[in-house]
């Protein structure tokens, strides 16, 4: 579900924000404050904090257009 979910949020930022560059991953240790992490989307993993820079990004996301393949 998570994948999926991923994947069409993807889709949605390409179709609807995108202008040539890709989004940036950085990990940081599990209990890096918020406040200490750059603007972006946060995963919370056992170990680490994903967290997702997506470039021209400065309005929510449309909601993300779910395939039926």
């Amino acid at each position: 579900m998570l994948a999926s979910r991923l994947a069409a949020t993807v889709r949605a930022w390409d179709r609807d924000v995108r202008d040539g560059d890709d989004p940036a991953l950085t990990v940081h240790p599990a209990g890096t404050p918020d406040h200490r992490l750059p603007a972006g989307d946060v995963l919370d993993k056992k170990h680490a904090r994903l967290l997702f820079q997506w470039p021209g990004r400065d309005v929510p996301l449309p909601a993300p257009v779910e395939r039926c393949d």
